[in-house]
């Protein structure tokens, strides 16, 4: 899983369908790597089951190397996630919520020596934490399925519709013109403003098929210098000129466009049409 993360990102897709297999292969393999939690949960066809096996084998040797400090925990001073936890146990906190997880900047190693009675993950990884040191994941029954609770290492805390928080009450701005955001007067605009890494190439031929059945239509994604040349490639294989928009520098508006697009969902609303 070597150039697994920089394949992702620049959206090189030639060995895509050997990935789920090497992860399979070395979650079986003691003597190899531990893999990335957070890399396995962007694999497609991975279960909850392999990965909370991911999960508890990525923190297995962590716990293990910091067992002698967790049993003196008291006499810990120095400035790492050992002096953060001593101090929140000092603070006699309740309840110790990670918002994290298994992602960049990720502080979950605090969670390992149980500084609070009671720890939750929540918001920033959708995924079991695995090795028993957190109570609660809060989640939702599409990303956690009931059928699958049994494969997470923490009880389930679902929230009656989606996990992640929107404000549904905040006054909504003009919405924005075709214009003003760089896109054509007219066509189907297919709009992916999550990060490439999260592309596949089942989704992006969805794509191309709806740009190849839709004349006139375009693509607004996220800017992306690494993955652009190979996104355009893929397009261009399969005879598609249908031009990449850039969203990086149209900003303006777009908050407001997301918030009427939640509450109109939330209504039964169809959305409203961008002004031309």
């Amino acid at each position: 899983m070597k150039h697994y993360a920089r394949s992702r990102g620049w959206c090189e897709w030639d060995d895509f369908g050997d990935w789920q297999r090497r992860a399979l292969r070395d979650l079986d393999d003691p003597a190899a790597a531990a893999l990335s939690p957070f890399q396995l949960l962007s694999l497609p066809g991975i279960s909850a089951a392999q990965q909370r096996r991911c999960a508890t084998q990525w923190m297995t040797a962590r716990l293990a190397a910091s067992a002698g400090d967790r049993a003196l925990l008291a006499s810990i001073t120095a400035l790492d996630d050992l002096r953060a936890a001593s101090a929140i146990h000092a603070d006699g906190i309740d309840i110790l919520v990670d918002l994290k997880g298994y992602t960049a900047g990720t502080r979950t190693a605090m969670l390992t020596y149980r500084p609070a009675p009671v720890q939750v993950s929540f918001l920033g990884y959708p995924g079991t934490l695995g090795g028993g040191f957190c109570d609660y994941l809060v989640s939702d029954r599409f990303i956690t399925p009931a059928d699958r609770a049994a494969d997470h290492s923490e009880a389930l805390a679902c929230l009656p519709h989606s996990y992640q928080p929107h404000g549904r009450h905040a006054e909504i701005g003009a919405a924005p013109t075709r214009e003003s955001a760089g896109l054509p007067r007219e066509g189907l605009v297919l709009c992916g403003f999550n990060q490439a890494w999260k592309f596949t190439p089942e989704v992006f031929g969805i794509w191309c098929d709806l740009l190849a059945r839709t004349p006139g239509s375009v693509l607004w994604l996220l800017h992306n210098e690494q993955a652009e040349g190979n996104l355009r490639g893929k397009l261009a294989a399969q005879r598609l000129v249908a031009p990449l928009f850039d969203v990086a520098g149209y900003t303006q508006g777009l908050e407001d466009l997301y918030a009427e697009m939640w509450q109109r969902q939330r209504a039964g609303l169809a959305p409203r049409r961008m002004g031309r």
